[in-house]
């Protein structure tokens, strides 16, 4: 009689672990959404998928991403808020997961977490909820800062889906929503102020700057190249640098003054009559 009582207690005991552990994997993304699921066209799929939520992602009626760029568009290196904003009567848990994605699917501009109760980063270029920043009774948000990209970089779109969810314990019943949002470059600040035709063709790379950079030029004859970091209103920062340069492609090691704070400056490069304005992020 003990043997089969211990017999029944541990086949019980391996139908409550199984019962456990299948619960486990099923609501695994309470604690955020696995990278990967913000319908972008790259990756192709949101948490409406199988052994996620069932049934299937609609585009939000409402606009759900907003950010706080002005209507003129985002200067390269500057930071700015993208806010993420769901709501509906009824429901008192939600979940989502954004991305900032070039067509190809990379990461555009860099992000950083500003409410590490609330929100995270997988996989390096997805923003997503936690454990602790799902509940919300008619309504839940989320920000993170997004720095904005290089200049020529163009538009950006956020990627994102979003959970409306019932809060029944299992994976039927939720509403999985899509939304996007795109921003464009400021183009008084894109990097190229054409005088003569840009004929200098500048570019300063990488960017943003830690301190030394290059600065790649293309000229048609013998000159003598100055540069000067300037403010974003055309205000002197830093004494003229001068490159001595040949005919073609000229490549000169260009260091950032060490008193230069973070920020977003222009870099104004002359050689004769020809004349190139960049702008550019030091760190």
């Amino acid at each position: 009689m003990k043997k089969t009582l211990t017999l029944c207690s541990i086949t019980a005991l391996v139908i409550l672990l199984l019962v456990q552990t299948s619960g486990n994997d099923a609501h695994s993304n309470n604690a955020g959404a696995p990278a990967g699921r913000t319908g972008s066209p790259t990756d192709g799929v949101t948490c409406a998928t199988s052994n996620c939520h069932a049934g299937n992602a609609s585009v939000s009626p409402t606009q759900i991403i907003s950010s706080n760029v002005p209507v003129t568009g985002y200067i390269v290196g500057q930071t700015y808020t993208i806010t993420a904003a769901c709501a509906q009567t009824g429901i008192n848990k939600y979940g989502f997961q954004i991305s900032p994605q070039a067509s190809n699917g990379a990461l555009v501009g860099q992000l950083i977490i500003t409410n590490v109760t609330t929100t995270k980063i997988v996989s390096t270029k997805y923003v997503t909820h936690t454990a602790s920043g799902t509940a919300g009774t008619g309504g839940k948000t989320w920000s993170f800062n997004w720095v904005a990209p290089v200049a020529g970089t163009g538009n950006v779109t956020f990627y994102g889906a979003f959970n409306f969810a019932n809060n029944s314990g299992t994976s039927s019943g939720d509403i999985i929503r899509t939304n996007t949002l795109v921003i464009s470059e400021d183009q008084t600040t894109a990097g190229i102020a054409p005088v003569n035709g840009d004929k200098l063709a500048a570019i300063l790379y990488p960017n943003p700057i830690q301190s030394d950079a290059t600065l790649r030029i293309n000229l048609e004859s013998q000159e003598m190249v100055i540069a000067k970091i300037l403010s974003l209103n055309g205000q002197l920062i830093a004494e003229p640098m001068e490159f001595f340069g040949t005919p073609g492609i000229n490549e000169f090691a260009f260091q950032v003054p060490s008193n230069l704070t973070t920020g977003t400056y222009k870099l104004m490069v002359t050689a004769g009559n020809a004349a190139s304005v960049k702008t550019f992020f030091k760190k």
